[in-house]
């Protein structure tokens, strides 16, 4: 055999040799002459190292692809957090201003029309032909728009209702009106009626008294002529005619819109209905009372 450390032939057995000194044993001695002089421990170890080398590398790989993930996760949780502050921060809160204005219009309007309550007079009368006007006193300082229900009742019964609305707005101690067809009442047993109408400020100008008018009786008509004398363009310019007995009660009404726009100027014509009776044929009046209505912004 040979010395696995200087290769020198020595004696089967040897635990030494005899050329280099080098002491070894005989179960390590093929290994050595096998591999170059490195022992099967020196194997293991360098096998071993060679692993942990490798799961080091595997594991600094890993550790660096986690770190970038959990950077990109922390870093899209920072942008969401930020912008859901922002939202919470600019979005509008109950508590906020905002809310508190729209309580103040909405008691302004409830103080407004309880101020109305005690400056608005309703009464109602029975026409020639049937139908039930409902007559609105605006007693107040300002334009106001009416509507309401009529209750018709039969003792303390409710037995019919109609909604109304008055025929145009209702200027400043002047008054409006409203109509109950009679057509709507046939077979209703009623012993009372009962208006109830409620009001509110109107937000346009009155400029009916801007508006002049000629009237002309024709043979089944009244011909009205009307002039936009405001300076301005108005709105829903409606005529109402009254009609009266010799005892100056009012027996008919009629009234038609003039035009939805009127501009400065223009002079426009309306055909006004006479009255009838509940048959359709035409009563006579005494006299008759015409007033026209038109808006226009402040």
């Amino acid at each position: 055999m040979r010395c696995p450390n200087c290769g020198n032939e020595i004696p089967d057995g040897s635990v030494m040799c005899n050329n280099c000194g080098n002491s070894f044993n005989n179960n390590s001695m093929s290994f050595g002459m096998n591999n170059g002089g490195v022992t099967p421990n020196q194997n293991m170890n360098n096998a071993m190292y060679s692993n942990s080398n490798i799961n080091n590398n595997m594991n600094d790989n890993g550790h660096n692809s986690n770190n970038k993930m959990l950077i990109i996760i922390i870093a899209v949780l920072c942008v969401i957090g930020l912008g859901v502050g922002i939202y919470f921060i600019t979005k509008p809160s109950k508590n906020t201003g905002e809310v508190d204005i729209e309580k103040e219009i909405k008691e302004q309007q409830e103080k407004e029309a309880k101020e109305l309550e005690t400056q608005i007079g309703t009464q109602y009368t029975k026409l020639k032909n049937g139908d039930y006007l409902i007559i609105i006193d605006n007693n107040s300082s300002k334009d106001i728009m009416a509507d309401g229900v009529v209750e018709f009742y039969d003792d303390s019964k409710s037995v019919y209702s109609q909604e109304v609305y008055a025929n145009s707005y209702i200027a400043p101690n002047s008054k409006g009106y409203a109509i109950v067809r009679g057509s709507r009442l046939e077979g209703v047993k009623y012993n009372k009626v009962v208006p109830k109408i409620e009001a509110g400020y109107y937000y346009f100008k009155s400029y009916g008294d801007k508006i002049t008018h000629t009237e002309e009786q024709k043979d089944d008509h009244l011909l009205i002529t009307t002039v936009n004398n405001s300076g301005i363009t108005l709105e829903d310019i409606v005529v109402s005619v009254l009609y009266y007995d010799v005892n100056n009660n009012i027996i008919g009404f009629e009234d038609e819109l003039i035009a939805d726009n009127l501009t400065a100027g223009a002079t426009n014509y309306v055909e006004v209905d006479y009255p009838t009776d509940e048959d359709y044929n035409e009563i006579s009046f005494s006299r008759y009372e015409v007033m026209i209505t038109a808006s226009g912004k402040n």
